[in-house]
């Protein structure tokens, strides 16, 4: 075994890594419903209370976001008729979603002219016109449209492992029996899982 070259450990030791991350999405899916917002918890060894780490879940700032796209479309087309547009839209085979066209488009003109039941009018509120109010929203803390809501993102869970002393705790945590970690196995039963 010492013959390999070490590239093949690098191999191995990013195999267990993906193995790793696979079990540890799992585990934190079982324990994330107990952390709110802003919660972190701290662990210690319960052999010399060696720090191990600790588990939190962040605590993100609200953020202006639109939650009700249609309420602010129908507000800007009533209060801003200016940024209302009527598009075409051309459903070309072999292509799944159609292509929109602007009404003042050469196409767009050609096709009203010779072949009009091609094209499907749409009417709808400029994009540009969405995003200067939700831009306003952000700026003055104050909705600039129905639909626009301050939502707090649900924050992401972090597991951190105390770099000085959480290696050499659970070292000693597996010698004493209070936790199992064997490299061989996990490879054995992702090898039987695949």
């Amino acid at each position: 075994m010492n013959d390999l070259v070490p590239e093949v450990r690098a191999l191995m030791l990013q195999a267990l890594m993906g193995e790793a991350k696979k079990e540890l999405e799992l585990l934190k899916a079982a324990f994330s419903p107990r952390y709110e917002l802003g919660t972190k918890l701290t662990f210690e060894s319960p052999i010399d209370n060696a720090l191990l780490g600790y588990v939190q879940r962040t605590r993100p700032k609200p953020e202006w976001q639109i939650v009700d796209r249609d309420a602010v479309v129908q507000h800007l087309a009533a209060e801003y008729p200016g940024v209302v547009e009527v598009v075409y839209a051309l459903q070309v085979p072999g292509v799944s979603e159609p292509v929109m066209l602007p009404e003042d488009h050469e196409l767009t003109q050609t096709l009203l002219g010779a072949a009009p039941h091609l094209l499907t009018p749409t009417v709808r509120v400029q994009e540009d016109a969405v995003k200067a109010a939700l831009d306003e929203t952000r700026m003055t803390g104050e909705p600039a449209a129905p639909g626009i809501k301050l939502v707090r993102p649900g924050g992401s869970l972090n597991v951190v492992y105390d770099k000085k002393e959480a290696i050499p705790a659970f070292g000693r945590m597996v010698r004493a029996g209070l936790i199992e970690w064997n490299g061989v196995a996990a490879i054995e039963a992702a090898e039987a899982a695949s």
